[in-house]
C-alpha cells in the first residue's frame, strides 16, 4: 500500500481558502445574487465566480439552480 503524503501547512491553508470561497459563493447564490453581484461583493472576477458556480453544480450533482436549492437544503447548507 502506498504511503499517504501529507499536505504542507501552506497547501492546507490554500485548500481551506478555496473551500471558504466556495461556501461564500454558495451562500450568495442561494440568496439570489447574480455572478456579477457576487464578484463585486467578494472582490474577485466574474469569471472566477462562474467557475465556482460550475464547481458547486458538479459537486452537488445538479444541473440547475432549483436543484441546487433542493440539494443544499437537504444537506443542511441552506435553511431558506
Amino acid at each position: 500500500m502506498p504511503s499517504a503524503r501529507l499536505l504542507s501547512a501552506a497547501k492546507w491553508t490554500s485548500a481551506a481558502a478555496v473551500v471558504r470561497a466556495l461556501m461564500q459563493v454558495l451562500q450568495l447564490v442561494l440568496e439570489g445574487k447574480l455572478s456579477k453581484e457576487i464578484a463585486g461583493i467578494l472582490g474577485i472576477s466574474q469569471n472566477t465566480i462562474e467557475n465556482h458556480r460550475s464547481n458547486l453544480f458538479r459537486k452537488f450533482g445538479v444541473t440547475n439552480l432549483a436543484e441546487l436549492f433542493r440539494q443544499a437544503s437537504r444537506l443542511g447548507f441552506w435553511q431558506g
